[in-house]
């Protein structure tokens, strides 16, 4: 027989809910199938979320929302499995309602292993904790969606801002956003804008630029996001849930770190994270268009025919929100040690050398962001 289970786990959410884990080997496929298979014995349907994570290997696989009683799987490879030193656990998020409920690690095993790859994090599992006692100055990276925002988090991550413990390979770019903020964002879409005007964008809610091209309510988030007037009950909805995530955002790091994280939609919920931790620092990526540039993403080449009031909506906060904030020029971080000294100062993060600044170019050239040098 080609195909066989190699473990199950079940694990009991609440007195109507369970979740099932199982991987079984594919002998014909030479692949290793990883299964998450949500029961729920209550008769109204509820609305999960399973996203399988692997930060160092830059493995990851988003689920779309399934109902109770479904099951979403993923796969291994069999050179995944026989490298020992380039692959790491899978952290696999379970969310119900956008509320985050579980997070499960699956040890990745060689090929000679068959049992106790599952575990547990209770003792992490607690997104209050580690907000009370983490830095209260986080950077927030703001700017236009394809306008650089990526490249400078991976510049800021390599000086040794943590950025999250989930962030990973999206499709086939890196993006350096964290899941737990990309979750955070479908909430603050659907509890916070209000239902109404989710409907008004339909799909487009994961891809920014469409939505402030092709939508007159989008634009106004972005407006409304800066004029510094925060709804209270709206802040709190914003800030539990933004605690909940934290668990996923952190993992099990030290909780001393520098950190912050990188998204366009930033612009648009600003003013919540300004009033959670006034204190922030808002680093605005500055970016000059090109006349055309060749290999560029997807969001790059929207970038390229964004005009000049769209590009005003990402990186102008404007006199109402009051914050700590500064543009960052994305050719001088490249070309200028002097300036990229100055940005790292603000940031409180450690200078280059001129030697250093150089090595770190080459190393971001080819994606070599594990070690971290300072």
């Amino acid at each position: 027989m080609n195909n066989f289970l190699l473990s199950e786990k079940i694990y009991k959410l609440s007195e109507t809910e369970i979740l099932i884990l199982t991987d079984f080997w594919d002998a014909d496929k030479q692949r290793l199938w990883i299964k998450a298979d949500m029961r729920n014995t209550n008769t109204v349907d509820e609305l999960y979320r399973i996203s399988f994570v692997n930060k160092l290997r830059g493995y990851f696989h988003f689920t779309a929302t399934i109902m109770s009683n479904h099951w979403i799987h993923t796969n291994l490879d069999r050179p995944e499995l026989e490298d020992d030193d380039k692959f790491s656990d899978i952290g696999i998020y379970i969310t119900k309602n956008d509320k985050l409920i579980k997070k499960i690690t699956y040890k990745t095993p060689h090929i000679s292993e068959l049992q106790n790859r599952f575990s547990e994090d209770i003792h992490k599992f607690d997104g209050e904790y580690i907000f009370n006692n983490i830095n209260k100055e986080p950077i927030f990276i703001c700017g236009a969606p394809g306008g650089g925002t990526s490249y400078i988090a991976k510049m800021l991550k390599y000086c040794g801002l943590f950025i999250g413990n989930d962030v990973c390979r999206s499709e086939d770019r890196k993006t350096f956003e964290s899941t737990a903020i990309t979750i955070l964002q479908w909430y603050f879409v659907r509890q916070i804008i209000k239902e109404k005007l989710y409907k008004d964008v339909g799909n487009n809610i994961d891809n920014i630029f469409q939505l402030i091209s092709n939508s007159e309510v989008a634009r106004e988030w972005l407006i409304l996001g800066k004029n510094g007037i925060v709804n209270s009950a709206e802040l709190d909805l914003f800030k539990r849930e933004f605690v909940n995530m934290l668990s996923l955002f952190w993992g099990d790091n030290s909780l001393d770190l520098k950190w912050g994280f990188k998204k366009p939609f930033n612009m648009i919920w600003i003013e919540y994270l300004i009033e959670i931790f006034p204190n922030a620092r808002v680093l605005i990526v500055d970016k000059k268009k090109k006349d055309k540039m060749e290999n560029r993403s997807f969001e790059g080449k929207h970038f390229e025919k964004m005009n000049e009031f769209q590009y005003k909506l990402f990186t102008e906060i404007g006199d109402d929100l009051k914050c700590n904030n500064r543009k960052c020029d994305f050719d001088k971080m490249n070309n200028d040690i002097d300036y990229f000294n100055e940005v790292m100062d603000w940031c409180e993060l450690p200078t280059k050398t001129k030697e250093d600044h150089y090595q770190m170019l080459v190393d971001l050239k080819y994606d070599d962001v594990k070690l971290i040098r300072r």
